[in-house]
């Protein structure tokens, strides 16, 4: 089982490793293009043009460190969008993965192994968060070679490397729910082809809750609720997690890992 489940989870784990890497140095490699004096006067003229709503909307900032013209507010401002990629990743692997054996016909070869109903649920949830983390690991290395590779000489190599650290930290922490979302979800789905969908649809109904706090102030307090919006990386640089909040992503990762734990237990299939 073991060697099988390591098989299958490393081939999607390649493809999404290559994949982000060949974005994050495609992006960043347009960076040094965007140095010159006019270039910089072009787009901060742009952006002040714009509603301050529809800045939010996108999460642009015109000024400061997350700005479009340097270094990390480009980056920000391109790694927003493989942040969701990964939520989405992440939350359909983990979705998929206690479930799968039964939708594909093989679940009398997984419950004929010497495993405890136990076993197989640690042994599926260390897969995925070992996987996951690999992940998360490379896509940082990447995104700190490429960012220090193309900045220019007004931008700090250690401001650079200090707050990727912290933003790529607290964007593992959103990993780190939707993972043990996933796997509530994934013990109470029929079939694994639900996954999709399911897992599409929590990722960006999350985020655009976020988008609707922005856009009116009667749903400002979805803020929060929104945790994939609020943690996009350009919030991150401007407005870093409070510990408290980070503590709740947290802890409610490990509500919903217990909660999927407790029910594949109960499931109604043959218990070891």
């Amino acid at each position: 089982m073991i060697e099988l489940e390591w098989k299958q989870l490393t081939k999607s784990l390649v493809i999404w490793i290559i994949l982000f890497t060949l974005i994050i140095w495609g992006f960043s490699a347009i960076y040094p293009q965007m140095h010159s004096a006019a270039f910089a006067q072009l787009v901060n003229g742009k952006v002040d043009s714009l509603s301050p709503t529809l800045l939010k909307t996108f999460n642009i900032e015109g000024s400061g460190i997350a700005s479009f013209t340097n270094s990390l507010g480009f980056f920000a401002y391109y790694f927003q969008y493989l942040f969701l990629a990964a939520c989405c990743f992440v939350l359909l692997s983990s979705t998929q993965e206690l479930i799968k054996e039964e939708t594909e016909g093989t679940i009398e070869f997984l419950y004929a192994l010497p495993l405890t109903r136990k076993a197989i649920f640690l042994k599926k949830a260390g897969f995925i968060l070992i996987t996951s983390g690999l992940f998360w690991l490379v896509t940082f290395l990447n995104a700190i070679a490429a960012t220090l590779f193309f900045k220019s000489s007004s931008d700090q190599t250690e401001l650079i490397v200090k707050r990727l650290s912290s933003l790529f930290g607290q964007e593992l922490l959103v990993l780190w729910l939707l993972i043990g979302l996933g796997f509530f979800l994934s013990s109470w789905l029929a079939s694994s082809r639900q996954s999709i969908g399911v897992s599409l649809g929590i990722v960006f109904g999350i985020y655009l809750l976020g988008i609707l706090s922005v856009l009116s102030q009667s749903f400002s307090w979805l803020e929060n609720w929104a945790f994939i919006h609020r943690t996009v990386p350009s919030k991150l640089l401007t407005t870093p997690l409070s510990i408290t909040y980070a503590v709740v992503l947290f802890g409610v990762g490990i509500f919903f890992f217990s909660l999927g734990y407790i029910r594949y237990e109960k499931k109604d299939l043959t218990n070891k």
